[in-house]
């Protein structure tokens, strides 16, 4: 096939459509050329996602050090059938781009391949909102989300980036009523679920029409996802309980949100102060523990204390919650209060090479990023209510609640990570939402005129 009959749609395209295509294209290659220059710091989360590339993890990658950007792959006869197994849709990308480089002759595996392509899926939605006539939402989001704290992740091999790069995709086919837009919805939603076990309830975003017979096929894929994530989750199933009752469990009844702590770090910081077992009826064997992360105390104990507490963790969870009623509110509204009082810029893993002058405007957002999220949450799901838009109105329902899902997976351990891409979601969606709402300069144009014509008639 020629050029000139590749280009040939772009020619269909009015001159205002072609500018903005040729913009988002000039702006993909000067972000792809900068992509190095933003990071996030190798917490350990990434190898989940790295592992089916097949390369060498000779220096165990440094940890809390900035990932590289390319990595020796292992020789063939050193991988096993297993490793190749992708534990999520995230890693699924990643092995894609490592066996077409190995293909290509490549002896590193490069990560700006994976970078590139989540930056392209993230510039095609905010380019479908702008071609399709809503240039207000479009501009907005083109000017909140081409945000160095946002881009890093793109950079870093997190299975949280998927999600984020597919925020604009999301949010544009959302509001989108045609069968594409619905088929886009169902394969987004399976996507986004088979990336991580928490984002499991983006499996329902596709599932709109009551005619279940059409939603077999993606409702039996679901299943395949919801299997492989229940089974990737239960090698950290010790971790996670640990941590959901000693770490999130404990910080809600200690009242969390009140604490003079915005952030991961500042609040483990106070936690030995702030959580008190004194004040509670705990199990005996669970006092010495009340307040602590897995990470470092519950992975430092010997096996067999493990062993011995990890069978009571589930019972005492609740034992705890129905022996102390008066604490027992803080369980659904500490998690939401934390999330959207929580600074997002995530210092303790966000790395930069750009300016502190440049950074600056973007740490502001990301820093009041949940309030913000709050409010425009709030906004669309009033708007949404008075609109009788029941879709609209369970979609704000999640954002607001999705902290407590968090909270009781893995307690507020690295809570802004696990949260940042739905407080995300949950400014550009209702804000998407509201904009909607600001009737354009056309329709306005086009109403006046028909009742210009209906007066004359």
């Amino acid at each position: 096939m020629k050029i000139p009959a590749l280009l040939s749609p772009l020619r269909r395209l009015r001159r205002g459509q072609q500018a903005i295509i040729l913009l988002m294209c000039v702006l993909f290659l000067f972000l792809a050329a900068l992509a190095g220059g933003t990071y996030r710091m190798n917490n350990g989360d990434g190898w989940r996602t790295l592992r089916v590339a097949a390369v060498d993890d000779q220096n165990s990658y440094q940890k809390m050090r900035p990932y590289p950007q390319s990595f020796l792959f292992l020789p063939l006869a050193r991988v096993k059938p297993t490793d190749l197994v992708p534990v999520s849709s995230a890693a699924a990308i990643t092995e894609t781009a490592a066996l077409v480089q190995r293909g290509l002759g490549f002896e590193r595996y490069n990560t700006l391949w994976v970078c590139w392509f989540y930056l392209a899926l993230y510039l095609s939605g905010i380019t479908a909102m702008l071609l399709s006539g809503r240039k207000l939402i479009g501009g907005v989001l083109l000017v909140l989300l081409v945000n160095p704290y946002i881009l890093s992740y793109f950079n870093s091999p997190f299975e949280d980036s998927l999600l984020i790069a597919l925020i604009p995709l999301l949010t544009f086919f959302a509001f989108e009523r045609n069968v594409l837009a619905h088929h886009a919805n169902q394969w987004l939603g399976l996507l986004i679920t088979a990336s991580k076990v928490q984002f499991l309830p983006f499996f329902l975003i596709g599932l709109r029409r009551r005619a279940w017979r059409r939603n077999v096929i993606v409702m039996l894929v679901g299943m395949l996802c919801i299997a492989a994530l229940l089974f990737k989750n239960s090698k950290f199933s010790s971790a996670n309980r640990y941590n959901r009752y000693f770490n999130g469990l404990a910080y809600s009844m200690a009242s969390v949100s009140s604490w003079d702590a915005r952030d991961f770090d500042a609040r483990r910081a106070l936690a030995p102060a702030m959580v008190r077992a004194d004040a509670l009826r705990l199990p005996a064997q669970a006092a010495p523990y009340w307040g602590t992360s897995y990470w470092p105390t519950g992975d430092a104990l010997p096996a067999a204390q493990q062993i011995e507490l990890a069978p009571n963790l589930r019972r005492w969870y609740w034992s705890t919650v129905f022996d102390n009623p008066r604490y027992a509110h803080r369980v659904v509204t500490e998690p939401i209060l934390t999330a959207f009082k929580a600074d997002y810029r995530m210092n303790y893993i966000f790395g930069s090479s750009l300016p502190a002058a440049a950074l600056a405007p973007h740490a502001q957002l990301m820093r009041h990023l949940g309030a913000l999220s709050l409010i425009a949450t709030l906004c669309s799901l009033a708007l949404a209510l008075y609109g009788r838009q029941l879709r609209f109105t369970i979609y704000n329902l999640f954002l607001l609640g999705y902290p407590i899902l968090v909270v009781y997976g893995d307690g507020y351990y690295e809570l802004e990570k696990h949260l940042f891409p739905t407080t995300l979601l949950g400014l550009v969606f209702p804000l998407a939402h509201l904009l909607r709402a600001v009737p354009s300069r056309r329709a306005d144009t086009a109403t006046a005129r028909a009742d210009i014509a209906a007066a004359g008639g």
